[in-house]
């Protein structure tokens, strides 16, 4: 084998694990999404946090062309508390919905900032501490949030009821 084959071979290989880390950094949402009502009629796809992972990842990382405006990821919590939420390494602004256990929306925060990376945390948007049992994060862009208003109670259209899929989606986890 010639030294430029030997080199033309290493830098595929270079190229592949290259392509194999941007993909891993980029994070993807998993494929496990779930249907939730705004009402009337408007229909959006939530994923669940409810690992320790997931609550804190979150949409960290994530590019917008990644996470569609009839998207959410919804922050599943054991019980009602204080819950402030802040945007470390998140790519575009968002709507952020603080919810009961049965999915009232109790406040909202809209167009929080983004903020690229992690550096300066001091620095980093964050909501203000609101009692919530579930957090709800849309696109701040996406027509379907601007008609989620405070007091709307959103239905969980899964055919296991939210509880239980939380307890599942956390044990397959």
């Amino acid at each position: 084998m010639t030294n430029i084959t030997k080199i033309h071979i290493k830098n595929l290989v270079i190229i592949f694990f290259l392509g194999i880390l941007h993909s891993l950094k980029s994070y993807a949402l998993s494929q496990v999404e779930y249907p939730l009502l705004i009402p009337p009629d408007q229909k959006i796809r939530v994923e669940l946090a409810v690992t320790v992972k997931d609550l804190k990842k979150g949409l960290s990382g994530v590019k917008s062309e990644d996470f569609k405006i009839d998207q959410g990821m919804l922050f599943c919590f054991e019980k009602q508390e204080i819950k402030v939420f802040w945007m470390p390494d998140t790519r575009f602004n968002l709507d952020i919905f603080f919810l009961s256990g049965d999915l009232t929306v109790l406040d909202i925060e809209r167009n929080m900032p983004f903020y690229p990376g992690f550096d300066h945390p001091q620095r980093i948007p964050r909501t203000r501490p609101i009692t919530a049992h579930h957090v709800l994060e849309m696109r701040a862009d996406s027509p379907f949030a601007k008609k989620i208003t405070k007091g709307m109670k959103l239905i969980w259209l899964h055919s296991k009821d939210l509880h239980q899929t939380i307890r599942d989606a956390h044990l397959s986890r």
